[in-house]
């Protein structure tokens, strides 16, 4: 019998999209705008198509062209939810499938849509000049008339999907498979202008939406650093807690609000190293440190005056001794590093509000079912157990309509071989789960 879906997944809706965080302090907000745009050259320099064959490696591929684009001799209509760099898309363009690729980041899109363009043109022309094709292509946007392209771009959610928006982009209303790939791009985790790497000095920005036009019914307009600078202990803790598992939630939460209140009230925190440090001193209090030396601890303290409130010490910020410190932070091992990445995770899933956009696609049974022809398979891939559990409960669901069928375990879904852990470790924690309309 199927789990009720309320009992199988986190709350989804949580008490910290509150006026509080609309209502977050102008200096604040003004010291974060100005550390983003001192990023934004780099968010727009864009991949070389070579680069990204190096940086990226699709997850599971084979199984997923198998049970994605396999069902109708590759003469398929399909939608990639999730398109990212494009590892999934192209590979089912390969097999002469026409693929819709829908994405919130449009810094990707656009490397997206270059590595299509230069695919397709070396396929096409041995003698055309690929580096002059990218060069055309940088002031293009994603929705443009791809009519006579094996791919159409859209820059918004999946949980946008419709016929409507199907036929927008000249595909038909009924498309034979999605695909939903839920992990993150291995660009936006290393860039650290965009703020998902605590490894790396960067903004406290966490948004696929960068430049925050796309809006839609669902949400997600939050920066991270408004989670991490308005919300309450309670607040905090709840979203490390339900996104992350953490542990330590509470104690982390506490601590990030007695920094922000009584080290940087003018400022508010604005780092990604800043963040991490809060973190590894919070676990580092509360974890047995017995063994760790004198000089160990030490050489961590000392990277506490970076982040100084005394006027001196805050002058010495731009001085090259302390610019020496910053980069021998970035350079030294991270400290309980499971804890670190645990409340990133939490913290980027908030800000782009991710649980809701896939319950809100997931729960829209009449409308997966207006865009999917019979025969058409829902594919997806979950790497955290919130969103694989969501997923699980889901297409249990639709199974139950009687209308959808299992073609992966119901219990364990797919998971990646030994040999591709190890060539591709990022594929370690993932779960793929398909079911297809009858």
């Amino acid at each position: 019998m199927m789990r009720p879906l309320s009992r199988c997944l986190p709350k989804l809706q949580t008490p910290s999209r509150t006026l509080a965080a609309q209502q977050h302090n102008c200096s604040c907000h003004r010291i974060h705008t100005t550390a983003t745009a001192r990023s934004s050259a780099k968010r727009k320099q864009l991949l070389k198509p070579a680069q990204i064959e190096s940086l990226h490696i699709p997850v599971m591929k084979d199984e997923v062209i198998h049970l994605w684009a396999g069902n109708n001799g590759g003469n398929n209509y399909l939608i990639d939810g999730t398109v990212g760099f494009g590892g999934h898309s192209l590979a089912a363009m390969e097999t002469g499938a026409k693929v819709m690729g829908i994405d919130r980041d449009s810094h990707v899109l656009k490397m997206a849509k270059r590595r299509f363009d230069a695919a397709i043109d070396d396929q096409t022309s041995s003698s055309a000049d690929i580096n002059g094709t990218e060069s055309t292509n940088d002031s293009s946007e994603a929705d443009t008339d791809t009519t006579n392209k094996p791919y159409a771009l859209h820059h918004g959610s999946y949980a946008d999907i419709s016929p409507e928006l199907l036929q927008s982009h000249s595909f038909p209303s009924k498309v034979d498979g999605i695909l939903l790939d839920l992990g993150m791009n291995t660009h936006q985790i290393e860039n650290p202008s965009r703020g998902f790497t605590f490894r790396k000095q960067g903004p406290l920005d966490m948004r696929f939406d960068a430049n925050g036009l796309h809006r839609n019914e669902v949400g997600g307009s939050l920066s991270a650093y408004e989670v991490v600078n308005t919300y309450t202990v309670d607040e905090l803790a709840s979203i490390f807690d339900r996104h992350a598992d953490e542990p330590y939630a509470h104690q982390i939460a506490q601590a990030i609000v007695n920094w922000r209140n009584e080290k940087k009230k003018r400022a508010g925190i604005i780092s990604t190293l800043e963040l991490r440090y809060i973190i590894e001193e919070t676990i580092t209090k509360h974890c047995n440190t017995q063994h760790r030396s004198t000089h160990q601890k030490d050489k961590f303290l000392r990277y506490k005056q970076i982040w100084s409130t005394n006027t001196k010490e805050r002058v010495r910020i731009a001085t090259k001794p302390m610019q020496r410190l910053i980069q021998l932070y970035e350079q030294d091992k991270v400290k309980h590093a499971n804890h670190v990445m645990r409340c990133f995770q939490a913290i980027r899933i908030e800000t782009n509000d991710e649980l809701n956009h896939l319950n809100f696609f997931l729960s829209n049974l009449s409308n997966i079912h207006n865009v999917l022809t019979t025969g058409a398979r829902l594919v997806t891939i979950a790497f955290q157990p919130g969103e694989d559990s969501l997923v699980q409960c889901s297409m249990e669901k639709m199974v139950d309509t009687g209308e959808f069928r299992w073609l992966t375990p119901i219990e364990e879904g797919l998971r990646p071989t030994l040999d591709e852990v190890k060539v591709n470790g990022k594929s370690r924690t993932a779960r793929l789960r398909a079911v297809e309309e009858k």
